[in-house]
């Protein structure tokens, strides 16, 4: 049983961190918005924004669906509903990474 409150533990640990990121994430690409200096295309903007938004969306579900579960005693973090909110969370920042990445990379 100790080690699944250890896995527990880190798995709502990675989840903050990834909300974090992605938080930060969008007020990095607000701030593009705002300064005219910076010349990207809307579309990029917006997907990218959208991309990290359902990070963060995804990030407070699954935070909220192990909290839930660790209040009723249950330190299972193989929960299907669990685990495709986490791997949502997860996939949907890479997306808005390789959104902006790439279009850094390849057109500028």
């Amino acid at each position: 049983m100790p080690h699944r409150k250890d896995a527990c533990a880190q798995s709502i640990g990675i989840c903050k961190l990834f909300i974090t990121l992605a938080s930060a994430s969008i007020a990095f690409i607000i701030n593009m918005i705002i300064d005219p200096a910076v010349v990207i295309p809307t579309a990029v903007k917006f997907l990218a924004t959208l991309s990290m938004g359902g990070s963060v969306f995804a990030g407070i579900a699954s935070l909220m669906h192990i909290t839930y579960r660790i209040s009723q005693g249950v330190y299972d973090i193989h929960a299907d509903a669990y685990r495709h909110c986490a791997s949502a969370q997860i996939i949907l920042f890479a997306v808005g990474v390789l959104i902006l990445g790439g279009w850094a990379l390849f057109f500028v």
